[in-house]
């Protein structure tokens, strides 16, 4: 297999474990505090994440007003 094609499979793979994981970590974590405590460590673990991808990426990027707008409609 080429290079080229193997790295986008091993970070699909990668991306499927750590979903599948999730929904295992998440029934655990149910066992000992809220639901409301596991939606925020979630939210939290993933904005640090993406965020720090978005800046060692240096893909940040503020929304223009029209943008914004769309954004809040849909949030």
């Amino acid at each position: 297999m080429q290079k080229s094609r193997l790295i986008p499979i091993i970070e699909a793979s990668c991306a499927v474990v750590a979903w599948g994981g999730s929904f295992v970590a998440t029934k655990v974590a149910l066992r000992d505090v809220s639901p409301v405590t596991v939606v925020w460590l979630r939210f939290a673990m993933g904005t640090v994440i993406l965020g720090a991808a978005v800046l060692l990426r240096k893909q940040f990027a503020v929304p223009s007003r029209k943008d914004a707008l769309y954004i809040a409609l849909l949030g």
